[in-house]
């Protein structure tokens, strides 16, 4: 089994949840890895806030030494997954469509995000011919009773569309814990970061997470995702919440009641 670890990252603008697809070995290794890169800088763990300004706890680290330390930290991230993967949701766009007693009760934009990042697993799964499931460990937060109603949710969709089934278990635990959560926080903090402004200064060196790298054949592959879901997605939500209801009288209680119990083209 292969796992997918992730965070999530907002801003005024976007709501991002992303991080790193990995094999047990490769976890090991990045495990290993990141343990060494926190003892050279003598760090307790990595935390993106921590280094954003005002309010950072390491804002008054020297620049040089955080060149080099997220320098560390990016080839050790590109040196130990699969692939990674950043998935964002225009907050305006999500707001100005999506009913809002739906958000409060099951689908904000980190989970709607969350169900996109189930099926882009599920996709590179299928095109690399793995037949393994996808395990999902989450940084600990706010929503993650929606999080896991998500997760029930593209389980059963799996099962009722008959399609290949490669969503794994889900847990929980802080980044403070684990050292792939925090690269993770990193994967998607950048993401959003680039999209939202840019990577500069002291921060550039992470934009290398998020190119194209080439192998020892010499050849060129794209190991990282990054979408903003269009507002097509956004809106085929509110449609369907809208026929649910129109349906039953009611707004869902959750989100996998929207989903049918049998395939309707079976």
């Amino acid at each position: 089994m292969i796992t997918c670890y992730l965070d999530d990252s907002d801003s005024e603008e976007f709501g991002f949840i992303g991080g790193i697809v990995v094999t047990k070995d490769q976890y090991d290794k990045l495990n290993e890895a990141w343990n060494i890169v926190l003892r050279k800088y003598r760090l307790e763990c990595i935390h993106m806030n921590d280094f954003v300004r005002p309010q950072g706890r390491y804002v008054g680290m020297h620049y040089e030494l955080k060149l080099s330390l997220f320098k560390d930290i990016a080839r050790t991230i590109r040196n130990n997954r699969i692939w990674s993967l950043s998935l964002g949701v225009d907050l305006r766009t999500f707001e100005g469509i999506v009913p809002s007693v739906a958000t409060k009760k099951f689908i904000r934009p980190y989970t709607f995000a969350f169900y996109f990042a189930v099926e882009l697993n599920s996709a590179m799964c299928l095109r690399h011919q793995y037949h393994g499931r996808v395990a999902y460990l989450v940084d600990h937060g706010k929503f993650e009773h929606q999080l896991m109603e998500a997760h029930k949710s593209a389980l059963k969709w799996e099962r009722v569309a008959g399609i290949p089934r490669y969503i794994g278990p889900m847990a929980f635990d802080s980044d403070t814990n684990n050292n792939a959560l925090q690269a993770a926080d990193v994967v998607v903090w950048a993401a959003r970061r680039k999209r939202h402004g840019g990577l500069s200064d002291e921060f550039k060196p992470l934009e290398q997470i998020l190119e194209n790298q080439i192998g020892l054949s010499g050849r060129v592959s794209s190991p990282h995702f990054d979408n903003v879901i269009p507002t097509e997605g956004v809106n085929k939500l509110a449609k369907d919440l809208s026929w649910w209801t129109a349906k039953r009288g009611r707004m869902p209680l959750a989100l996998e009641e929207i989903i049918p119990d049998t395939n309707p083209t079976l």
